[in-house]
């Protein structure tokens, strides 16, 4: 999802459905103020709208110099957990600060 300078959202690939992030501001969220300082911004979090958990990246949208916006990319980790647990090796996952995060 695409969201401005102040955390609103703008655009989203749910933008028909009835928890679409269009009109949600999410300048809470630690990835859209580490994206609008410049840097990735990476975050494990239960959705606020969904209730789903994810990962998500941000990273900022400028034009120039200036940065204009964020956009974001939510990971579905119920699913992709889904699709691992079909394999015979053991995985888990980390978030960098040694938290677990999928298993």
């Amino acid at each position: 999802y695409l969201m401005d300078t102040t955390g609103k959202t703008l655009a989203a690939s749910n933008w028909d459905k009835q928890d679409s992030f269009v009109g949600r501001n999410f300048s809470f969220r630690p990835y859209f103020s580490e994206a609008m300082a410049g840097r990735l911004g990476r975050f494990f979090g239960l959705g606020t709208t969904s209730a789903k958990r994810g990962y998500f990246f941000a990273a900022a949208v400028r034009n120039g110099e200036k940065i204009i916006g964020v956009l974001v990319v939510k990971v579905d980790l119920d699913h992709t957990e889904s699709l691992w647990g079909n394999t015979p090796e053991q995985l888990l996952v980390t978030d960098h600060n040694g938290v677990v995060i999928l298993t």
